[in-house]
């Protein structure tokens, strides 16, 4: 069973966002190396670890916009492959029953299908599309804005 607590162990968070399947995918060009990227801390930042077994699966990153909505972002090691869909719908759950939260957000690169895949498959929306708004490796990408609502679609 997977479990989701808050986390503010920084070796722990550094080792979800730092590992090098999952810095790969999230680091766009304007990204330093993995080994000095700095981990965003301070109030709005909410990291929620993903366990399963003594297992850990990777973190999910909840950042405050406002009262009600946050952006979310997924860590996912390559231990949660196959489940990360459910751990996502785990950390949405956890902030359903803890926050005030209203509306989560997440946008995705339109190069990263299998991110689109598993907010999709998590209840996720997709509300929006901005053009040539990413770039990685010098070549410029769309990004997809996904959305939740509380009560509105969970999937």
């Amino acid at each position: 069973m997977i479990e989701i607590t808050p986390t503010q162990d920084m070796k722990l968070i550094r080792d979800c966002v730092c590992h090098p399947s999952v810095y790969s995918r999230i680091a766009d060009d304007s990204y330093p190396v993995s080994g000095e990227f700095v981990i965003p801390l301070g109030e709005g930042f909410y990291y929620l670890k993903a366990v399963e077994d003594g297992e850990l699966l990777g973190v999910v990153l909840a950042v405050t916009e406002n009262g009600i909505s946050c952006s979310t972002h997924s860590f996912f090691l390559p231990a949660a492959y196959g489940k990360t869909v459910e751990a996502l719908k785990k950390a949405m759950e956890w902030v359903t029953e803890h926050t005030p939260w209203e509306c989560l957000t997440a946008w995705i690169p339109e190069s990263n299908s299998l991110a689109k895949k598993m907010v999709e498959k998590a209840g996720f929306e997709e509300w929006g599309f901005i053009p040539r708004s990413w770039k990685k490796n010098g070549q410029l990408y769309g990004a997809h804005l996904y959305g939740w609502n509380r009560g509105a679609n969970h999937g």
